[in-house]
């Protein structure tokens, strides 16, 4: 029987933690990139939009994992076993 307790430690799992890494760096560095000077790329307006745009993009970055988890179960059960649908710690 899985505890209730391990239940935050699947999402996480099922969340992909490490594609949301490049996601969360990329965003910002996009919007440094865009601003006409790095004073502009970090005034109020900046930032903000910043995390207007954060917020939805590592949403969007679970959705598809997750979309691609819930699709490729007998794939995954052989080459990654370990994911939560996979090993059956969550189910479709």
């Amino acid at each position: 029987a899985k505890s209730i307790a391990s239940f935050p430690m699947v999402l996480w799992r099922f969340s992909r933690p490490h594609t949301l890494i490049g996601s969360a760096l990329a965003i910002p560095a996009l919007h440094i990139l865009a601003a006409p000077t790095l004073e502009a790329a970090f005034s109020k307006a900046v930032l903000a939009s910043l995390i207007y745009s954060m917020i939805p993009s590592l949403l969007m970055n679970i959705y598809i994992t997750g979309l691609n988890q819930i699709t490729d179960v007998e794939i995954d059960k052989i080459n990654k076993p370990s994911l939560p649908i996979a090993a059956g710690d969550l189910s479709r």
